[in-house]
């Protein structure tokens, strides 16, 4: 137990140095080190690394994962970067983080955004 919190304390300390500098790299590798010993606040830093890298599927993969298949609360920010990541790579992920988003944060600006832009896509005038 307290093995795990050191390696916690020093990924997160990692994190932050990598963060300061916008080093996504660093950041996708320090998770990727570290996945076991992650709090939800690294692994939705994990979440934006993957998304400015532009690794969509990965990051639609991470936030399904480890936001939804692990049961821990929905975070607007994960739903944000599912939904953003679910545009880039297609229909049926885009169906489902707007499904998700709604349930979650209905009255969010980005999701009305998405939500319009699906409709506009559709010919859903």
């Amino acid at each position: 137990m307290e093995r795990e919190t050191a390696a916690n304390q020093v990924a997160s300390f990692e994190l932050r140095k990598a963060l300061e500098s916008y080093d996504w790299s660093e950041i996708d590798n320090i998770c990727t080190n570290n996945v076991g010993n992650l709090s939800d606040s690294d692994i939705s830093l994990w979440v934006r690394s993957k998304y400015m890298l532009g690794d969509f599927s990965e990051c639609y993969e991470l936030c399904s994962t480890h936001f939804l298949d692990e049961g821990r609360k929905t975070t607007l920010e994960s739903c944000r970067f599912m939904i953003r990541s679910a545009f880039k790579i297609g229909a049926e992920e885009m169906e489902n983080s707007l499904n998700l988003f709604s349930e979650n944060f209905p009255d969010d600006s980005e999701y009305m955004k998405f939500l319009m832009q699906s409709q506009y896509r559709n010919s859903e005038f």
